[in-house]
């Protein structure tokens, strides 16, 4: 069911906004909510590319509602509270991505014409022969901005992680906010930002996931390859748990080799301290590090 229409804004800027939540009254909460749905149906046409993700945002409003009307506890309605962001996002990300298959979709049905013509015409065949390669190009280009733009956004909104476009393919690094010292297990704090990441990945699922971890110099060479390994390991288990396929992922230590910065200070070390996630480009296996 759709609710009443508001006057337009960014959803991301609601999003971020929602961090602050927890010092508004329940009441004010719900009403903030109330109009990011409707910015979700609205101006991310969700009621048209994602009724059945909408109608889940919506169902969860509702038992928000029933909550802070029976006086649930406060934890209770935080963590319903949180599912109803989620799901607003989910939405909004169901709709764009439908969106974008639908202008690939056109653009398909744009070179099955293209292809009409030349059978009937051979004299323009190369020139729509370019003309479809154009349109694939296009395509392909829409698509990785998307993913760029939304890997921008997910930099924006958590801490301590940095992206980057290479050769290899989009890299995600995750500084020193893991583990504790000297461990492999993630830390609980960083539960929430590995959830992120999954989301993110389980976006593209026709691409290949590559996990580097990377130590200091600090111990011996030995032991570092070791923690190294089994840091990357625990990345790709937290994603994987997070709903990412572990047929997509590898994973590979590298010790104390390829620092990006001086292991004589402290600053330098925490900086090498790191795990990379490198997302291959599309229809690209991904690389192993030169």
């Amino acid at each position: 069911m759709l609710k009443q229409t508001i006057a337009t804004s960014s959803l991301m800027a609601l999003l971020i906004a929602g961090g602050c939540a927890t010092t508004q009254e329940p009441d004010d909460r719900v009403e903030r909510l109330r109009d990011q749905y409707s910015m979700v149906a609205t101006t991310e046409q969700a009621s048209e590319y994602a009724p059945l993700k909408l109608d889940d945002a919506d169902k969860a409003l509702d038992q928000l509602e029933r909550l802070i009307a029976e006086g649930a506890d406060p934890a209770e309605v935080e963590q319903q509270i949180y599912i109803v962001e989620r799901r607003l996002q989910i939405a909004t990300q169901t709709s764009r991505m439908k969106q974008a298959d639908e202008v690939v979709d056109q653009a398909s049905e744009r070179r099955s014409d293209l292809l009409l013509t030349a059978r009937t015409q051979r004299a323009e065949e190369a020139e729509a022969r370019a003309r479809m390669a154009q349109e694939e190009a296009l395509a392909a280009q829409a698509r990785a901005d998307q993913m760029s733009e939304r890997a921008a956004k997910l930099e924006r909104e958590l801490e301590n992680i940095s992206t980057e476009k290479t050769d290899r393919g989009l890299v995600l690094t995750l500084g020193n906010i893991l583990f504790e010292v000297d461990k492999a297990s993630i830390k609980a704090g960083s539960q929430r930002t590995l959830q992120r990441v999954a989301d993110f990945l389980s976006e593209y699922p026709d691409r290949d996931v590559m996990i580097e971890g990377f130590t200091d110099s600090t111990g011996s060479e030995s032991y570092n390859q070791d923690l190294s390994e089994r840091r990357a390991r625990s990345v790709q288990d937290t994603l994987v748990s997070n709903g990412v396929s572990a047929s997509r992922i590898k994973t590979r230590g590298y010790g104390e080799s390829h620092p990006v910065a001086s292991n004589d200070t402290a600053s330098g070390r925490l900086q090498n301290r790191r795990v990379e996630i490198i997302v291959a480009n599309a229809g690209e296996p991904v690389s192993e590090r030169e």
